[in-house]
């Protein structure tokens, strides 16, 4: 790992501009080099966390506009051009201070000078453009991009340092529609139509990128509506003047036809005119000539010169032009868009012979405004007709100047110029998020699911839990109301006996009978056993008297004695023994009872039918057994374990099981393995009640007594009788969720077992015909996958479906699904795959995942557990690998890492990719090797597997790690037990879920706040470094402000990312670099905000504990 980061920090440091680095990277890992398995190592973002060139001045306003185009515009040379420089002058029109970036220098000096004249700075070249970005990015509020070539040219750039800008993706025309319509007239139709495919999905990838997206007619508007309903489209047409002195119909002569011909339809159109059209009408009018104008005249439209066309080239200004002439034509085959030349010469009042693809988006209406044909005869007749037709003619061009006056003007257009820059917020809302922090999604974007609506599972719990009301269960009379309670405590140590004696005694549901045992202090002595009025006995209804410890003890003991022996000794004070009480509670003198303890406790015990039963213990206890710790939204649990203390309640039918206590072992280590099977014997259960928690943090275990002798001892009690062992006793076999109500609800685990059972009874009679028919008790599994899910209906049906094919024997391993409070279909995806797994489906109230996981571990029942994530779909072998792999090494401490990669829309996704394999956030396997032997820091929730009894005996994950670090956390804790974690990657699976640029920084956010509670639990220097904390307030006071504008680069770059991807298109070295940066700089910066924030509430908590 030093090695690691130390390379990290050199790579970090070299004075590369990010194309460079790509290109080694790219070397590095598709080179020889990459063999020796460091080339891992220096992929890493090329941002190297200096955020001088992210932050830019806020104080400066965003009040520019920003055009780029592939060169600076040339109005006298092409209709595009025309338009643009339109729409420049209306720019400033408007107020707006307006800059241009052309990607290539124009073809004179003038074209430059003439934005200069109009006060528009103009930058050109892709460094100057670069340059330009970088410095002033921040000072643009609308950024207006034509052309499909220069939006995938420069969209990334603009994004990375304009993020606060509207960006506005100009078509100028649909290009692949363009190239469509040239196939059947290209001398290479295929590379035509590839060309058409290509230009098709490269305008959709800009037009979702974009904010904003202008088509230049309806038409095409239309179009992209078509290919997704989603994008914001506006339309922009061309813009024309309108002549009011036109020459009349007598003073003019000839055809006329304009166009830029670097635009291949205008070439073709010409060729074909010649060659189709022109000798019919010089049939009927042999005097008439084709006057050709127009810029970049290719050699074989010049070849074309003859008596009956004049190739002209290009002029510097076309009036002339258009005045001279009879009749424009405009004979089209192919293009898209509108149709500059048109325009121009209906403003001029020239009428117009087009075709329908040339009228197209015009608002042409044959016979009204122009004369449309296709056919070379129909075409012909009409440019003939309109030639000879004077009042035609006359009427043509009325209408022609009027239909420009009313759509195309500068000042008709301005309108819609106004209502696209209108405002900077992006308008496709469902793309966008908001501003301040990453949106929390908490169900899955996804389609139904395609299984069975079933029934909802009996005794499904409400989604928050409230506490129990502590009332009494009526059916026990009042003269039964009894309880016994026994307790030990050390006169000479600090303890809680008095405090525990006025909480117990405050209960109102029962009688007490209170009695203490103390050892130290005073000589022995046992008081009188049938006192007047017992100090110690408080009716249920009457309140604690003023309390005094010495009235409550009814033993002193100078020598320390056994636990058990004292107890009975207790017991023999009681006159009639403990008969005629309904429960007997042994507690000690170092725990701290909530409010309330005893009603709600004996109520929760009373309700579950538990014979024997102990309170959990808080996380922040003390704890033998971590599978007694507090599970939360849990009321209780059966098991088949309770521990000896530091309390439990026998109630009265198990007296004569347990009763007296068996004193041969010396502190009772052992009787809690040997009761269950005692009591089981009779029929009765025992139980932990997860509600009523008590919290043992006073002094340590076996602080007053030997380990070694008492762990001794306990071997040879248990060697001469029947007991559990620690994986057999630890299982909980039916959960009940905390409902809210008082009534206790069914038990999770219990809607699924009869799937299980009659599975396998089916499975036993395939293999032994003559077996009894009916349900079978399901055989031990050998492996319990746990698996922890909330609303993510859609994506855990994928998951169990991946259970389903493991090639592990399905009778072999159980599948525990714990539900963190789902409100969707979890419930019946869970059901729905009961019959082909074996499966234990248990529903809590949202606690968090840590809670879930430690709910899990109660229940299972397996020697090894694997922890599974719901978004993840495993190998059909994953599960036997993880089998195999502890098979080889059955050490208790060594835990199994497996191989996470990528599937469904992940792997296409570009954050996923950079997550998993560049910045290493989310998983960090390039760094690995297969069977390489890792530390604590590598046991990853979701994809690892450890021995059951390793969690029981040194610690379940902690439950105010809701998300992020618990994993980790625990694994810090293991190390105590030698933890070890071996990675194995041929135990595989594949995370499905397509994590958004909110999400993953949702996710920064809450792994920085367990972060900053990692370290509060275990202040060391190595969870400060790992943690990453150094400095950190310090870096928060610097980019706070800035929190929004990483945010939303990040959403607009990988916004561009997804649209390229979609579309099978590649990422550039530059814009990859940038979107890496992007990624990095963000994630970084949501997790010191996550940690902030942990910082913050942590000092408040302690203030608050201050003032009370």
């Amino acid at each position: 790992m030093r090695l690691f980061n130390l390379l990290r920090s050199l790579w970090r440091a070299l004075p590369l501009s990010p194309i460079w680095r790509q290109r080694i990277k790219r070397t590095l890992l598709t080179g020889p080099w990459a063999r020796l398995g460091q080339a891992p190592a220096l992929d890493l973002p090329a941002w190297n966390g200096d955020w001088q060139g992210l932050l830019a001045p806020l104080a400066e306003p965003a009040d520019r506009v920003l055009v780029i185009d592939w060169q600076p515009p040339t109005p006298d040379r092409d209709s595009g051009s025309v338009r643009l420089r339109a729409l420049l002058e209306l720019m400033r029109e408007m107020g707006f201070q307006v800059e241009l970036i052309a990607d290539r220098p124009p073809p004179e000096p003038r074209y430059v000078e003439d934005l200069l004249r109009l006060k528009i700075q103009t930058f050109v070249g892709q460094d100057a453009a670069l340059k330009r970005l970088a410095a002033c990015g921040h000072r643009y509020s609308h950024i207006w991009i034509l052309r499909p070539e220069m939006m995938e040219l420069y969209l990334a750039p603009v994004r990375a340092h304009a993020p606060q800008a509207l960006v506005i993706y100009d078509t100028v025309d649909l290009h692949w529609v363009r190239f469509g319509r040239s196939i059947p007239y290209a001398a290479d139709p295929e590379a035509m139509r590839r060309q058409a495919e290509h230009y098709r999905r490269l305008e959709l990838a800009n037009a979702r990128a974009a904010d904003r997206v202008v088509a230049i007619t309806d038409e095409e508007r239309a179009l992209l509506l078509t290919e997704d309903p989603g994008l914001a489209v506006f339309v922009l047409p061309n813009i024309h003047a309108v002549t009011e002195e036109v020459p009349p119909w007598e003073a003019r002569r000839d055809l006329l036809f304009i166009g830029g011909f670097q635009h291949a339809p205008n070439v073709d159109a010409v060729h074909y005119f010649a060659a189709e059209i022109l000798p019919l009408i010089r049939a009927e009018l042999p005097e008439v000539r084709l006057i050709i104008v127009g810029s970049q005249m290719p050699d074989s439209i010049r070849a074309l010169g003859s008596s009956a066309i004049e190739p002209v080239g290009y002029v510097p200004e076309v009036r002339p032009s258009l005045d001279q002439a009879r009749v424009f034509v405009a004979p089209l085959r192919q293009g898209a868009g509108m149709k500059g030349k048109i325009g121009q010469s209906l403003g001029f009042g020239l009428p117009v012979v087009t075709t329908a693809i040339g009228a197209e988006g015009m608002g042409l209406v044959h016979e009204e405004t122009a004369l449309i044909a296709d056919d070379p005869a129909a075409f012909a007749q009409a440019v003939v007709r309109l030639y000879r037709d004077r009042a035609l003619w006359q009427r043509l061009s009325q209408s022609g100047r009027e239909l420009v006056r009313a759509r195309y003007t500068q000042s008709v257009v301005s309108q819609r110029l106004r209502a696209i820059l209108a405002g900077g917020e992006r308008t496709q809302t469902a793309r966008s998020g908001a501003e301040e922090g990453p949106s929390v999604r908490p169900v899955e974007d996804a389609a139904p699911i395609a299984i069975p609506v079933l029934p909802q599972i009996e005794g499904a719990a409400s989604d928050r839990a409230q506490p129990h009301p502590a009332h009494h269960d009526p059916a026990i009379p009042p003269a039964e109301r009894r309880v016994l309670i026994l307790g030990i405590y050390l006169a000479d140590a600090p303890n809680h006996a008095l405090a525990i004696s006025r909480e117990l005694l405050a209960a109102r549901d029962w009688q007490v009978d209170l009695r203490w045992a103390a050892i130290g202090g005073q000589e022995d002595r046992v008081r009188d056993a049938h006192p007047k009025a017992p100090a110690s006995t408080v009716a249920c209804t009457s309140e604690p008297p003023a309390l005094a410890l010495d009235e409550l003890t009814w033993l002193r003991l100078s020598e320390p004695q056994s636990k058990f022996a004292l107890l009975n000794r207790l017991l023999e004070t009681v006159e009639g023994g403990a008969e005629r009480y309904r429960y007997l509670l042994a507690v000690d003198d170092d725990i701290e009872l909530p409010p309330g303890f005893l009603d709600h406790f004996l109520a929760i015990q009373e309700r579950c039918g538990f014979t024997l039963a102990q309170p959990a213990r808080t996380a922040d206890s003390f704890i033998d057994h971590h599978f007694v710790m507090q599970l939360q939204e849990v009321e209780a649990r059966k098991t088949r374990f309770v521990e000896i203390g530091p309390v439990f309640a026998l109630r009265h039918e198990g007296f004569a099981v347990i009763l007296p206590f068996d004193e041969r072992a010396p502190m009772g280590w052992g009787l809690d393995f040997v009761w269950p099977l005692l009591l089981e014997r009779e029929g009765l259960s025992l139980g932990i009640i997860d509600a009523v928690a008590v919290r043992h943090a006073l002094r340590p275990p076996v602080s007053t007594y030997d380990y070694a002798e008492t762990q001794a001892a306990m071997q040879r009690f248990l060697a001469g009788r029947p007991h559990l062992g620690l994986l057999d006793a630890c299982v909980s076999l039916a959960i009940y969720p905390s409902s809210g109500t008082g009534e206790m609800p069914a038990p999770q685990t219990a809607g699924f077992q009869e799937a299980a059972s009659a599975r396998a009874g089916a499975r036993a009679q395939r293999n032994d015909p003559g077996a009894a028919k009916g349900p079978k008790s399901p055989p031990t599994p050998w492996l319990s996958a746990i698996l922890c899910t909330r609303n993510r209906a859609q994506l855990l049906a994928r998951a169990l479906a991946g259970l389903c094919a493991q090639t592990l024997d399905p009778e072999r391993f159980e599948v525990i699904l714990i539900d963190d409070g789902s409100t969707d279909e979890t419930a019946q995806v869970a059901e729905h795959f009961a019959p082909w797994l074996n499966l234990r489906y248990s529903r809590q109230p949202h606690a968090g995942l840590a809670a879930a996981k430690n709910h899990g571990v109660c229940l299972a029942r397996a020697p090894i557990v694997v922890f599974l994530d719901d978004d993840d779909v495993l190998d059909s072998r994953a599960l036997e690998e993880h089998l195999a792999a502890h098979r080889r090494e059955p050490d208790l401490a060594l835990a199994v890492l497996g191989w996470t990669g990528l599937g469904g829309k992940a792997a296409r996704s570009p954050l996923m990719r950079y997550v998993t394999e560049v910045g290493c956030q989310l998983f960090y396997y390039p760094a690995l090797k297969d069977v390489q032997l890792l530390d604590f820091s590598f046991f990853w929730g979701g994809r690892s597997s450890c021995k059951r009894e390793l969690l029981l005996r040194e610690g379940l994950f902690d439950p105010q790690f809701r998300f992020g670090a618990e994993d980790i956390e625990l694994a810090f804790r293991l190390r105590r037990a030698g933890l070890r974690v071996r990675y194995h990657a041929a135990a595989k699976g594949y995370m499905i879920r397509d994590l958004s640029v909110d999400d993953i920084a949702r996710r920064s956010v809450l792994q920085g706040r367990s972060n900053w509670a990692f370290y509060r639990k275990h202040p060391q220097p190595e969870v400060w470094d790992w943690a990453q904390l150094a400095g950190i307030e310090a870096e928060w006071m610097r980019i706070a402000e800035h929190y929004p504008r990483l945010l939303k680069t990040a959403r607009d770059l990988d916004r561009w990312a997804r649209a390229r991807v979609e579309q099978d298109l590649p990422l550039d070295p530059l814009g990859t670099s940038l979107l890496h940066c992007a990624y990095a700089a963000l994630l970084r910066a949501s997790r010191i905000k996550g940690t902030i924030e942990g910082m913050h509430e942590g000092a408040d908590r302690l203030r608050r504990d201050f003032a009370r």
